[in-house]
């Protein structure tokens, strides 16, 4: 799992510091980077990242960062790979995580923009998440809960 969290990570800080088109020039990047990846991996990273190909000057395409669901799709992709278990008390749900992989899903918490996530603190394996009311923080674990079994987008 580290591996293709690695490899998505490179994925996306190419697409974010260059205007490539093609799967081509992205394999190539990759491969500049010591990561060798198949035709057929990179299109499923792409999907799962959230990455969408936009019109530029003279008919040509660039990949880009699908700013409606890179979010949805990033809290998925992180509870889903990451997550490992959920507990709570008043306010504050604790989050585990495989090792190294909390300050991830923190910034996935974060990135999503939840409205009662006042926010998140991170380890290496633990996060702690704060709610903004005590009676909100059951409503937040079934969310959390809903999205590690794949149910929320």
């Amino acid at each position: 799992m580290k591996e293709k969290r690695s490899r998505q990570n490179k994925i996306i800080t190419i697409i974010q510091e260059k205007e490539l088109g093609s799967q081509e020039e992205l394999i190539g990047e990759l491969l500049k980077m010591g990561e060798k990846v198949t035709q057929a991996t990179l299109s499923r990273d792409l999907r799962e990242i959230g990455i969408i190909k936009v019109p530029i000057e003279g008919g040509l395409y660039r990949y880009k960062l699908n700013p409606e669901e890179s979010t949805s799709i990033d809290i998925r992709f992180e509870f889903l790979h990451f997550v490992t278990g959920i507990i709570y008390a008043q306010n504050l749900i604790v989050i585990h995580t495989e090792p190294g992989s909390a300050q991830g899903v923190a910034r996935a918490i974060d990135r999503a923009d939840l409205s009662l996530v006042l926010g998140t603190v991170a380890g290496d394996d633990t996060i702690f998440v704060a709610i903004n009311k005590v009676s909100n923080t059951p409503k937040m674990v079934k969310y959390f809960e809903d999205v590690l079994k794949g149910e929320k987008k």
